[in-house]
């Protein structure tokens, strides 16, 4: 689980639980900027929804001990400034959460008690109205006169970004209707699972970076600024509601009504009349929804009169009269028929299960990690077991429990083998180190082609349509062992040669043969950090590569300090102990990077690398000046808190990388500055204790536009 959600809940008093509501507070809105602006979620759905129900118990027990309520947090995130923003004219608010059967009759309750009507468990207060709950993006769109004038998504409720051009591009929108009455319709926009694997596989073949899930990639692609971009991703949509209709009475003669006019509306939608029966429809789409085209995540239950639902009104965030009702994590059985061991650039092995192939949710599993040898012992995985599998918030798999009822009498445990299965070389296992490695280096396949992948890759070198299926076949044919080999490859004008040999394969006709020529011409021309990263020292991820191209500006800088002699004795110690000088930088990333250059097979991949390529330097007026040695941000690491008001704390944090600091989630005595927004939390309290200086926004702002206009 993500360290995010290592959160404990202990009652001391009412201070300390408004300490940890406004700490969680954070952390969600954190979570919902990634999930609504970046499409980039670093928690699945589930333990999203964690998060939410420990903040409503944690505010209910706040609410007891101090008898004031807490101001509820806002649906979703602030649009992001990508695209021009649009106020909704009725808020579009997000929908209540409960996960059992239990929560759900305290909601019926709830709205039983509001109408004044009677309620039991075998009686509902009304009727509802029963709807898969879509995993996607919501939208609202508005007809003036039967003509499509404006589109939006959700964006914090109050105000959305504008899609107008991008929603024309989902399959089935009118852009014209049978209504000329002003009218809205909200509903979400979707992309069915099949598609969603094709875009990933056409991402992979480009050498661009995957989408998580369908959720995302219809986010994406919905949030486009090109809307030609939109319509090649093969969007779908399904209305749920709207307004500007009068003459209608109930949520189900409303969906009716949109079919009627061409709008998409989901069959699978039935009124009932019993807490029963809405349990009844809940366990029917939890067992069907692996057979849908699409991902649902739940159902939603809303009264299904609409002068009900005004009546009984809303919250700030939510409306009284629905909720989601939503879906564990889909899981299902299957048996491990082998586990083989794969090799990472660093050679690392990572034992993963191979599976009896098995449909959760709509994708075909077969495979699931098992990280490594020690976790195959904790758990006791075999070889022929019958395990459960757990697919929760995109498609990568995990093994969640093993079904000894079911084990073979003659199993043995796994070991992983004592040589490389690649390349046969012996396996290593260094001390203090979890996983077990391949000692081969270059001479093992696996790693060679996973460096290749590695160096070009979007933060490496950018080879932009050189993709890992390319280079493998460049591999395979002996075009490609190092990486010089990729400008090697224009020097010697292999391209018919290439073109002879892989023109009858998928993505490597002439046109395609082209255009990945022009991508390593471009590329010839690396900036500082890009090429540190893309050389795949261990421990040299993004962040460690800007830190020591914004401390040695170039590359020159750089060779001179790591191949400078010292005397034999105290050589590495002292280089360690100039590199340990870089605020984020330890010791035993140091060793990694002074071993790396020290080793003899490097130098010669980097001399012949060298010969094809330009490494531009990090700022060229940096460099050259004294700034560059008392620039108060360089190294440093800090942490925001709080909410920002003039940016975003992701925008914030670019702007603090970019001057050359390092960006942290946790407050350690390691921290340089605290960077406080509203409602910091508890952050702030920790930072005071361990003496870490701490500035609000406005002298933060002002740190930053000086340093901007030096």
């Amino acid at each position: 689980m993500n360290k995010d959600l290592d959160i404990k809940t202990p009652i001391h008093n009412a201070e300390y639980l408004e300490q940890r509501i406004a700490a969680l507070k954070t952390q969600i809105e954190k979570h919902d900027e990634l999930y609504h602006n970046r499409d980039d979620p670093i928690i699945t759905d589930s333990e999203y929804d964690e998060l939410c129900k420990l903040l409503k118990n944690l505010e209910t027990e706040y609410q007891r001990l101090s008898g004031k309520k807490i101001v509820e947090w806002v649906v979703g995130a602030k649009p992001s400034g990508r695209l021009p923003k649009v106020k909704h004219s009725v808020p579009m608010l997000s929908l209540d959460n409960v996960f059992s059967y239990e929560e759900l009759l305290t909601f019926l309750k709830r709205v039983s008690d509001i109408s004044n009507t009677n309620f039991s468990t075998k009686n509902l207060p009304t009727a509802f109205i029963c709807e898969p709950k879509y995993d996607g993006l919501s939208f609202s769109a508005i007809y003036e006169k039967g003509k499509l004038i404006r589109a939006a998504t959700r964006g914090d409720g109050t105000f959305g970004e504008d899609i107008t051009e991008n929603i024309k591009n989902v399959h089935g929108i009118p852009t014209t209707i049978q209504y000329y009455r002003n009218l809205e319709i909200r509903g979400e926009v979707y992309m069915k699972k099949l598609d969603f694997l094709e875009l990933n596989k056409k991402q992979e073949m480009q050498n661009l970076q995957s989408f998580a899930n369908p959720r995302n990639a219809a986010a994406g692609s919905l949030r486009q600024l090109d809307p030609n971009i939109t319509a090649k991703r093969n969007l779908h949509y399904v209305v749920w509601g709207g307004h500007g209709i009068t003459e209608i009475n109930t949520q189900s003669e409303l969906l009716q009504f949109f079919k009627n006019l061409g709008f998409c509306v989901n069959n699978d939608i039935e009124v009932v009349n019993t807490p029963i029966e809405l349990n009844e429809y809940y366990n029917k789409m939890d067992n069907l929804r692996s057979s849908f085209e699409y991902d649902i995540d739940g159902v939603v239950f809303k009264i299904n009169n609409l002068i009900q639902q005004s009546k009984i009104g809303l919250l700030s965030r939510s409306p009284r009269w629905a909720i989601a009702y939503k879906f564990l994590g889909e899981k299902a059985k299957s048996r491990i028929t082998n586990i083989i061991v794969q090799v990472s650039r660093h050679g690392v092995l990572t034992p993963v299960a191979e599976l009896e192939p098995v449909n959760i949710g709509g994708v075909l599993i077969s495979r699931a990690t098992l990280h490594n040898e020690d976790d195959i012992h904790r758990r006791d995985i075999r070889i022929s077991d019958t395990v459960i599998i757990r697919r929760a918030g995109g498609v990568i798999p995990k093994i969640e429990a093993v079904d000894l009822t079911k084990r073979q009498s003659e199993t043995q445990q796994y070991y992983i083998p004592s040589q490389c299965p690649i390349c046969s070389s012996k396996v290593v296992q260094y001390r203090g180190d979890i996983f077990k490695r391949c000692s081969g280096g270059i001479h093992c396949n696996a790693q060679i082609l996973e460096r290749l992948f590695h160096f070009t890759s979007k933060y490496g070198f950018n080879i932009i349509g050189l993709g890992k299926k390319q280079i493998e076949e460049l591999y395979k044919l002996g075009l490609v062992k190092q990486y010089a080999d990729f400008w090697k490859l224009e020097e010697k004008d292999l391209f018919a040669d290439i073109e002879n040999k892989l023109e009858r394969k998928k993505g490597w006709g002439s046109k395609s043969v082209k255009n990945i020529f022009i991508a390593i011409k471009v590329a010839q021309n690396v900036d500082f950090k890009n090429f540190l990263y893309a050389l795949g020292i261990n421990g040299v991820g993004r962040e460690t590569a800007i830190l020591l191209a914004n401390h040695y500006s170039n590359w020159q800088n750089f060779y001179n300090f790591i191949t400078i002699k010292y005397d034999v004795t105290n050589m590495v110690n002292d280089k360690i102990s100039l590199l340990r000088k870089i605020s984020g930088i330890g010791e035993k990333i140091a060793l990694q990077i002074i071993e790396f250059f020290n080793n003899q097979k490097n130098s010669i991949l980097l001399e012949n690398l060298l010969q094809y390529i330009t490494i531009n330097d990090v700022n060229k007026d940096l460099a050259n000046s004294q700034y560059a040695l008392d620039h108060p941000l360089i190294g440093k690491i800090i942490v925001f808190t709080g909410i920002m008001k003039r940016r975003t704390r992701d925008e914030e944090k670019n702007i603090a990388k970019s001057l050359g600091a390092k960006c942290s989630e946790s407050i350690s005595h390691k921290v340089d500055y605290l960077i406080v927004g509203k409602n910091p939390g508890s952050k702030l309290a920790k930072a005071r204790t361990l003496g870490i200086k701490i500035l609000n926004e406005d002298e933060w702002f002002e740190l930053v536009h000086n340093l901007q206009i030096k």
